[in-house]
């Protein structure tokens, strides 16, 4: 049975501020529900029925680029946090037909919490995009103007997270946000935007595949240790890698980001609160 359901129809207009000029044209739909059991499902559907004039991915001022007509369609469940182990999970499927540029993407975040002091959540999500095309660099020609060029790339992005939280009491916890970002993008053609905003094959053949990695690890402990007052301690991880070799093994990419140098900070905030009134009748 069902406790509530959701919907709702949204059609977008977008223009430039400074002059109006046309932006984009869109139709957005979403149905969500919840059931009994407090089992969550909804779907969503992103619909881009004409081209988009996009004014910031050339980078250049005054030059627009055609963004072709789109559809992204998404369906999600969550199932009841109240239980030890629930879950979140999305699917999600993109397609364009002009060149044509494909992408899917999946995510999966199990939840356990055993215990009244203990929750955990994994998450694990991916992106992958064939032929999605877009800005590379520009430069001025002989006649100083300027030359666009944009690429044609099968862009994957994986993201790993981990949290957790240990509550030792209702004063003291314990925090820790892991997150791993992983994209890699390989080209396998150029192109130039034209003065109309559309793209004409060219013959440039530079070396712009992507590997790129950043790595958060965050650990906190709280103490409330008197009504308004609070000490925090804090450690921060992180690690920053980017090549042009892209690395296909999930695995060996991780052990070589994690040789590369780290930065590490601690940080400790005490906050205090002092009630001015009962100060003034001590004196």
């Amino acid at each position: 049975k069902v406790l509530n359901w959701y919907n709702y129809l949204y059609v977008g207009y977008d223009c430039m501020y400074d002059d109006l000029k046309y932006s984009s044209f869109y139709i957005s739909a979403e149905t969500m529900t919840n059931t009994r059991k407090y089992l969550t499902l909804g779907s969503n559907m992103d619909i881009k029925p004409v081209e988009a004039h996009d004014y910031y991915e050339s980078r250049v001022p005054g030059r627009v680029y055609i963004d072709p007509a789109a559809t992204q369609v998404s369906f999600w469940v969550s199932t009841d946090y109240r239980k030890k182990f629930a879950f979140d999970g999305s699917v999600a499927a993109y397609y364009s037909p002009e060149y044509p540029t494909t992408g899917y993407a999946i995510s999966l975040g199990p939840r356990l919490q055993p215990n009244k002091h203990l929750t955990l959540i994994c998450e694990q999500s991916g992106e992958f995009m064939q032929n999605f095309r877009g800005y590379v660099m520009d430069s001025l020609d002989a006649l100083n103007q300027p030359v666009i060029i944009f690429g044609s790339r099968d862009v994957n992005t994986i993201t790993s997270m981990l949290q957790g939280t240990f509550m030792f009491n209702s004063k003291m916890s314990l925090n820790l946000q892991a997150r791993h970002y992983w994209v890699t993008a390989r080209y396998d053609s150029f192109f130039d935007l034209d003065q109309s905003g559309h793209l004409r094959p060219n013959s440039y053949q530079g070396e712009h595949d992507l590997n790129f990695n950043l790595l958060n690890i965050d650990l906190g402990f709280t103490w409330n240790f008197l009504p308004g007052s609070q000490l925090s301690l804090v450690w921060k991880n992180a690690i920053t890698t980017m090549g042009k070799k892209v690395e296909d093994d999930f695995f060996r990419n991780f052990n070589q980001m994690i040789e590369s140098p780290a930065s590490n900070s601690f940080s400790m905030r005490v906050l205090v609160y002092l009630d001015a009134l009962y100060l003034k009748k001590k004196k």
